[in-house]
């Protein structure tokens, strides 16, 4: 490994001894080997640490660090990339996965000079490993022009985060993200809206990263009155944002509106379907059914 690494990744957790293992043996697994892996544990009340003090002296290219005091999620995502040397970036999840071997290697070859960012397809699989639904970036798949990234990101507005940045890039954006800080959700949205449209990205669908759903998950844990409170902040910004884009013309930014908008009164009635849910337990499962057939047409 060079002095400096060509690439930092940055692994925020709290209380990640369920899947932590998985996923750090998928990073130690890839054939690219010049990276660092910097792992830094919010004052974790499991095993965690355990798990992370065996892994460092084995691998010297993981840094962890214990944070003394829990220093809330955000904090703990801006500690990772602000410890980053690299010159590349790339956030990953305590519960999520490399899908293969070759996932730093497919991801590097498409940089070039004018470049920001890189970014995998993703599956999303439950606690087993089991694929729920693959190929969740494909909105991205022709996108070529600004408008297609755009419209993309409207159909897909999260996982851009956890894609390859470079690091000066990222550090210039993060802003985008502090903006939003106080949100347990939806927290990532505006910035991939800003990142898709005003940086240069490349889709790799060679690529895979595999995103876990399960049930205790950050945004599953959250009651429904604040799910809605955080989404209407995001979605009230993303709104504004595309309403005042200088890059498109009234006939370019009526079809993105639209579209915003139809997404957002679907997530609306999602989130209000739990609400109810929550004071009449007895529909519980045909809410639970809506949300499935919903979540099979997006």
């Amino acid at each position: 490994m060079s002095k400096i690494p060509s690439i930092s990744i940055g692994l925020p957790v709290y209380n990640g001894e369920r899947f932590i293992k998985e996923t750090i043996d998928s990073i130690l697994d890839q054939t690219f080997t010049d990276f660092e892996l910097i792992i830094s544990d919010n004052a974790s009340s499991d095993q965690t640490k355990t798990i992370c003090r065996e892994y460092i002296i084995k691998d010297k290219r993981i840094k962890y660090f214990q944070q003394t005091n829990n220093i809330g999620f955000f904090n703990n995502y801006s500690f990772v990339l602000q410890s980053a040397v690299g010159n590349y970036f790339l956030w990953i999840a305590a519960d999520d996965l490399l899908a293969d071997k070759e996932y730093f290697n497919n991801l590097l070859k498409k940089f070039t000079n004018d470049v920001d960012y890189v970014f995998s397809d993703v599956k999303i699989i439950d606690s087993q490993g089991n694929i729920i639904k693959p190929h969740l970036m494909l909105p991205f798949k022709k996108a070529k022009t600004r408008f297609d990234f755009a419209k993309a990101s409207i159909l897909n507005n999260s996982q851009i985060l956890y894609g390859l940045f470079k690091t000066s890039k990222l550090r210039e954006d993060f802003y985008l993200l502090e903006k939003f800080r106080d949100l347990l959700c939806y927290w990532e949205g505006y910035f991939v809206h800003v990142v898709s449209i005003e940086r240069k990205g490349i889709f790799v669908p060679t690529a895979c990263k595999l995103y876990r759903r399960h049930d205790t998950n950050q945004a599953t844990k959250l009651i429904a009155t604040k799910r809605l409170q955080y989404f209407l902040r995001y979605a009230s910004a993303s709104l504004k944002y595309f309403y005042t884009l200088k890059y498109f013309s009234v006939y370019q930014k009526f079809p993105l509106i639209s579209l915003m908008l139809s997404r957002q009164i679907c997530y609306l009635f999602r989130i209000l379907l739990s609400m109810i849910a929550q004071k009449f337990p007895t529909i519980n499962n045909w809410r639970r059914n809506c949300i499935l057939y919903l979540r099979s047409k997006e």
